[in-house]
């Protein structure tokens, strides 16, 4: 659990770096640089690449809360059983 936050806070840490390339890749572009659409096609292909890694990250993140959150209930019903 303690590695994958850790890279959560990695992904978040490099985010500026797409919005970074994403920005000056948009620069070129609207100057009508001589390579905008390979340019373009680089753009879209990173931006479609860091959304499935952020997507992936984020489900992977759920699936490793899930049997924590399941046994924070089990503790719970077993001291109302107890108290009971």
């Amino acid at each position: 659990m303690q590695k994958h936050q850790n890279f959560d806070t990695e992904l978040q840490a490099n985010q500026a770096r797409i919005d970074d390339v994403t920005k000056s890749g948009q620069e070129l572009i609207d100057a009508d640089h001589y390579a905008k659409d390979q340019i373009r096609e680089r753009l879209d292909e990173m931006q479609d690449l860091w959304k499935q890694l952020t997507d992936q990250s984020g489900r992977k993140g759920m699936e490793l809360c899930e049997p924590f959150s399941l046994i924070t209930k089990v503790e719970n019903y077993k001291k109302l059983a107890l108290a009971v």
